[in-house]
């Protein structure tokens, strides 16, 4: 195998312990490594390996022409040192790991950020891999263009604070009334309970609840819980609507502009999540939950609890004229698993890259089709 065979943006991990921990190996008969990592990071989890970052021509008449290491991390102790020939560049090595030759960081930069990523052993001569070998980066070509996305990406908890009452710690909780004790907050604090919060004696099915946040904040997605009991399903809202509002002071006033709509929705298990992912990428101070029917219960209706989980990233289309390293780096799409692309993208991102250099006085033009999208502004770098 003479051609260099190059891995960008890996992240390697070993699965079980095992063969001294060894991330990669070669054990061909008159195997020719040629191998060149970029971007790629050695991970110390869940099993460190101990020994060499590539475990290289341990058979018979195995050569290695070319294993070099460029802008890699190092973050298990490899107890020692592959004795060929390495080419470490602009690498950051973990503590006592000593290499041949190259320049070495012995500290981690700042801004390195590992991601979740992961291989599960390593390439079998180059070519594939034992376990699971994932690229994390892809980008797509169509009609002469090079595509890619941001994804959606909601916080993993929700973004309203353990509330232990309406106003504390921070924030509002309110609801269109409450039942004795089974105030606002209750929907908000956390703990599976009997009922948690309910609306007011003799209500129905109608009624709302919500909550204030301190500043504006974008909620991709939101989840009602039950309570504990396995009885009172027909207390549990059963058609509604999501909103959000602005001009909100307390639940009453305001505008508030629709964000989701449900109906006929039933739980059956107690303390059950019901998620619903929400096309928003509107901030709003004020959220609320505005049923008009429950299961049935013409007494009051009852909430577990009210989550609201704030997006991250607006999904995006990335539409590019070229593909560089730089633009794989940095517009690639990360994943984990299988590629889906039939999620709805609410932002056109166009990146114009052309190979002339630009002068002073020189004009650069580019056709924006405005009968399809709408421009919001435009960046020059």
């Amino acid at each position: 195998m003479n051609k260099t065979n190059t891995f960008i943006g890996l992240i390697i991990q070993r699965p079980s312990p095992g063969n001294d921990g060894r991330p990669y190996e070669y054990f061909f008969d008159g195997s020719v490594i040629n191998l060149s990592f970029r971007n790629c990071v050695w991970d110390n989890k869940p099993h460190s390996p101990t020994t060499y970052p590539i475990f290289a021509g341990n058979s018979a008449g195995a050569t290695v022409k070319k294993l070099e290491y460029i802008n890699c991390s190092f973050l298990p102790i490899f107890l020692s040192k592959d004795t060929a020939v390495r080419d470490f560049i602009n690498c950051a090595i973990a503590n006592n790991f000593t290499s041949d030759d190259g320049n070495i960081v012995t500290t981690f930069d700042a801004d390195y950020y590992t991601t979740t990523q992961t291989t599960t052993n390593g390439v079998y001569n180059g070519d594939y891999a034992w376990g699971s070998l994932k690229y994390i980066k892809v980008i797509l070509k169509t009609n002469n263009k090079f595509i890619s996305t941001i994804p959606k990406k909601v916080s993993n908890e929700t973004v309203v604070p353990k509330m232990t009452n309406n106003a504390a710690p921070s924030g509002l909780a309110f609801s269109k009334g409450a039942m004795g004790v089974n105030e606002a907050y209750l929907a908000f604090n956390q703990t599976d309970e009997n009922e948690g919060y309910c609306s007011t004696s003799s209500s129905g099915g109608v009624g709302w609840l919500g909550y204030k946040f301190t500043s504006p904040k974008v909620i991709g997605k939101y989840a009602i819980r039950n309570g504990t009991l396995d009885n009172y399903y027909k207390r549990l809202p059963k058609n509604w609507t999501f909103e959000g509002s602005n001009d909100s002071t307390n639940g009453f006033d305001g505008k508030w502009e629709v964000l989701d709509r449900q109906s006929k929705q039933i739980w059956s298990t107690p303390t059950t999540d019901k998620v619903f992912e929400i096309d928003n990428i509107k901030s709003f101070s004020m959220y609320r939950l505005n049923w008009t029917a429950n299961g049935g219960a013409t007494d009051y209706t009852s909430v577990g609890e009210l989550k609201m989980y704030e997006l991250l990233n607006i999904p995006t289309l990335i539409e590019m004229t070229h593909n560089n390293e730089f633009s794989f780096q940095k517009y690639g799409i990360n994943f984990d698993s299988a590629l889906n692309l039939s999620s709805r993208l609410n932002r056109f991102t166009d990146i114009q890259s052309p190979s002339a250099v630009l002068g002073l006085g020189k004009v650069f033009k580019h056709k924006v089709d405005l009968r399809e999208k709408r421009v919001g502004k435009i960046i020059f770098n």
